[in-house]
């Protein structure tokens, strides 16, 4: 049983035992947990058996390589076996990896130039080392704003400064509340829809009178184009 065991792991970890064990990335594998996981069933508790492992399945052998394709997308090739013993053409059928942090998702961003719809807007960006501000306009009503390149802050230019920032969905919203700015009560708020290019910029600034908040400004250039595109 115990060197039945033994080649099993050998098989399994797709190298020799010596020198798969032997590397320093490797976690040490509790024989216990892995006896108890159901391998005849091939429903293994790959997290609980080998903490900050992933599986690797066999997709296909080239010479003397064999592929493996892993969990989180990415394919492991290591040499094929030259033994009497080994099956799968000298492939082992799962190799263990190490698991990689789940990777972010890529942000968009701001072209430069100037971008038109045909309901009057007009938003031009202008990239600078640390960010971008974009100066929108939608029928004589104007506002401005900065984005800092990370997603991480920018600002409402006369309401907002510095304006919290959330990128969700494709859409990166940009919002304060009540600020003191220049003896007025401000707040506002703004959205980038940047799915696919700069879709859309909404922008709305309100200060607090004696009567209570009033809106100040309210623009909302949707369908978006880069000035000079085909329609």
């Amino acid at each position: 049983m115990t060197k039945t065991y033994a080649m099993f792991l050998i098989l399994a970890l797709g190298a020799p035992a010596a020198a798969e064990l032997s590397a320093p990335q490797l976690p040490l594998i509790d024989a216990a947990a892995v006896r108890s996981q159901p391998f005849e069933k091939e429903n293994i508790n790959i997290g609980a058996a080998f903490p900050g492992m992933q599986a690797c399945k066999f997709t296909g052998v080239q010479g003397d390589t064999c592929s493996f394709a892993c969990k989180d997308g990415s394919t492991v090739k290591r040499p094929r076996l030259n033994s009497s013993v080994a099956q799968n053409g000298g492939c082992p059928i799962m190799v263990m990896m190490p698991a990689g942090a789940p990777k972010a998702a890529a942000r968009p961003s701001i072209a430069d130039g100037k971008y038109v719809n045909g309901s009057g807007c007009l938003v031009e960006a202008e990239n600078g080392a640390n960010g971008t501000v974009l100066y929108v306009e939608e029928r004589g009503r104007r506002a401005m704003l900065g984005v800092l390149n990370n997603f991480s802050g920018g600002d409402i230019a006369a309401f907002c400064r510095p304006a919290q920032a959330s990128f969700s969905g494709g859409v990166l919203a940009l919002g304060c509340q009540e600020q003191n700015n220049g003896g007025y009560a401000t707040s506002g708020s703004a959205e980038l829809d940047l799915r696919g290019g700069l879709n859309a910029v909404r922008v709305r600034g309100e200060v607090r009178k004696t009567l209570g908040w009033r809106t100040d400004t309210n623009i909302s250039c949707e369908g978006l184009r880069p000035a000079g595109a085909a329609k």
